[in-house]
């Protein structure tokens, strides 16, 4: 039961703009449900971050007053934030490079264990090292100079063609959730939250993560996964949900008027490569198309 995503439309060019199909209320689905009904039902309604859903809306039940089984747990959040992460980079930067995403690092990714931390924190290592750097390495500044990796080369092409600033603008919204601001204190000014520090925030976010898989907590608030902070809200009454609300990192950083739109309109006349790099460092979850505004 995978709940319709919509579709993001984005205008690039002088005019920037974001329009989208992707439903307001999804949330709607779980009024009349019971608390462990929706705990059943939250992780069927979408295709990605099925973990951090489940865990978003256990947090939700609890803070509404239901009494409900654990959550899945920060370490299962933190594993599928990885996955997320390094699928991104073997297809959107492979693709921006020119090239087709290897087989076998796909086959990889895809077979990374959802629930066997141990064996995911190795094969997950493996993969980083052969897809960016060593991962102490990526803590280092200028990693990227020293590697021939996937990621590496990214990097370095963004730098060479001058893009590095694209889409920087002088203090981001307060509202922008995203693997910058869920690492980075350095987003004033084009150098701090430009395409190039946005390019990076992935692989400083894979850092932070691996703390979580080996010191786990427990998840309290939003729940933080590879685009962003996940929240959802519940009200009950008489046992069953009455009100619903999800807000995911789509929601906010692709909303009209939003900070993918107010980086887009910074860059003014811009290449579709350079474009699709700054709207996928922003990662929307759902399907997206542009056109010239």
């Amino acid at each position: 039961m995978i709940a319709d995503p919509g579709h993001l439309t984005i205008g690039v060019g002088p005019r920037a703009s974001i329009a989208t199909t992707r439903p307001p209320t999804i949330g709607r689905v779980f009024v009349g449900k019971t608390p462990r009904e929706a705990l059943v039902l939250a992780p069927m309604l979408f295709a990605v971050c099925g973990a951090a859903q489940t865990e978003a809306c256990a947090s939700a039940l609890r803070a509404a007053g239901a009494d409900v089984p654990p959550g899945p747990g920060s370490r299962a959040v933190a594993a599928e934030a990885t996955r997320e992460h390094l699928m991104r980079i073997a297809v959107d930067w492979s693709r921006a490079l020119g090239e087709e995403p290897e087989p076998d690092t796909l086959k990889a990714v895809h077979a990374l264990p959802r629930s066997a931390v141990v064996d995911m924190q190795s094969k997950a290592r493996a993969l980083i090292t052969r897809m960016l750097a060593p991962l102490e390495s990526l803590a280092e500044p200028g990693w990227h100079h020293h590697q021939n990796s996937l990621g590496a080369r990214l990097i370095r092409r963004v730098i060479e063609e001058g893009w590095a600033d694209l889409g920087g603008i002088s203090e981001l919204q307060e509202r922008e959730t995203s693997a910058l601001t869920l690492t980075s204190s350095n987003t004033g000014g084009a150098a701090g939250n430009g395409l190039l520090a946005r390019l990076l925030a992935r692989p400083a976010h894979l850092l932070q993560l691996f703390d979580a898989l080996a010191l786990p907590g427990p998840v309290t608030g939003p729940v933080s996964t590879s685009r962003g902070l996940l929240r959802h809200r519940a009200q009950l009454n008489g046992g069953r949900i009455t009100a619903y609300d999800i807000v995911a990192p789509t929601d906010v950083n692709f909303a009209a008027g939003g900070p993918a739109q107010e980086s887009l309109a910074a860059c003014g006349s811009i290449a579709e490569l350079p474009a699709r790099l700054l709207i996928e460092a922003f990662d929307p979850c759902i399907p997206y198309s542009l056109r010239a505004a």
